[in-house]
């Protein structure tokens, strides 16, 4: 309801809710049921665990097997995520991270950072990455900015494989004008990967080209 206020259908629901402004998260609360209905709010809107997307503003059905919580992704939203982990220890420092892409174009994200232990960040030691996409034709660019802002333990490079949904398959990629061999295309999820290692603190430029 906040965030989209100029839509009274939302007004009076209280069962599904935005994680940030990407992801609407959308538990099942009705016992043995194997479905629930969605009121989707105006963009697009992408199913996180299938190729399933919808246009709102609508409603839908969605299937809620008991071992999948129901969660859409916003439209031009990217995600930063780490590998899988049991737990994540104090001194874990996220020199791998995932970003997850989803059109339509322009997308953003954000990375945040602190040490995660201390209360530095009070003080300011803290860390912020602007990742923006966007499409011209059958290019597609992924812009990896500089870090604003540092802390102590702050990795100098990371790991960043950027993972692009509902694209073609591309005929070539490149990482900051150079060819890149590293990358890959699903076919039948619709994902181009790619992975390289960045200096946080200079930018990095991905282009995607030739999509067919």
């Amino acid at each position: 309801m906040l965030e989209f206020q100029e839509d009274s259908r939302l007004a009076g629901v209280e069962d599904q809710t935005l994680m940030g402004t990407g992801l609407m998260i959308c538990p099942v609360v009705e016992a043995r049921a194997t479905e629930r209905r969605i009121l989707l709010p105006p963009g697009v809107w992408h199913d996180f665990w299938t190729q399933a997307s919808w246009q709102g503003p609508g409603e839908i059905v969605y299937p809620a097997p008991l071992d999948r919580l129901p969660i859409l992704v916003r439209g031009g939203t990217i995600l930063p995520m780490g590998p899988i982990l049991q737990s994540i220890p104090d001194d874990h420092c996220f020199d791998t991270l995932h970003l997850h892409i989803w059109p339509p174009y322009p997308a953003n994200g954000l990375i945040y950072e602190d040490d995660g232990v201390t209360l530095d960040y009070t003080r300011g030691d803290w860390s912020r990455t602007q990742v923006a996409a966007e499409q011209e034709g059958s290019r597609i660019m992924v812009h990896i900015f500089s870090a604003q802002g540092s802390y102590p333990g702050q990795p100098s490079t990371r790991q960043v494989d950027p993972i692009l949904y509902r694209t073609k398959s591309p005929a070539q990629a490149f990482v900051n004008g150079q060819p890149s061999l590293d990358w890959s295309y699903d076919q039948q999820k619709g994902e181009t990967s790619i992975r390289l290692t960045c200096s946080v603190q200079e930018e990095t430029i991905i282009e995607i080209l030739g999509q067919s």
